[in-house]
């Protein structure tokens, strides 16, 4: 089976061009830098979300949990840093801004990885 990353590439790319072929980012906007901005370099090494669990028996189970902690531990998403913790809200819609910037970060991280 192919492993996240050898997909995560094809499908950013594709998703980018989909992004274009709206109107949502333009071709000048659409450049990769070869390096990370500080705010995606200085992320920490780990993070672990408050309301995702891959415990079964857990209020905060999610199927997808190893792969939101992937992303998390990558710097690909983020999450909202509450007083008792940082917080995924999985449940929450995606925005076609933060999905780009999701799209943008695992190119970052492809490209320097």
């Amino acid at each position: 089976m192919p492993s996240f990353m050898s997909l995560a590439r094809p499908v950013a790319l594709a998703c980018a061009g989909a992004l274009l072929a709206t109107g949502a980012a333009t071709a000048a906007s659409a450049g990769v830098p070869t390096t990370a901005p500080a705010s995606v370099a200085a992320l920490p090494a780990q993070i672990e979300s408050i309301d995702v669990s891959a415990d079964a028996s857990s209020p905060h189970f999610s199927e997808h949990a190893e792969a939101i902690d992937l992303a998390q531990d990558l710097g690909i998403v983020r999450g909202w840093t509450t007083p008792a913790g940082v917080a995924f809200r999985p449940e929450d819609l995606a925005r076609r801004d933060a999905v780009g910037a999701f799209l943008y970060r695992a190119e970052l991280y492809a490209l320097n990885g």
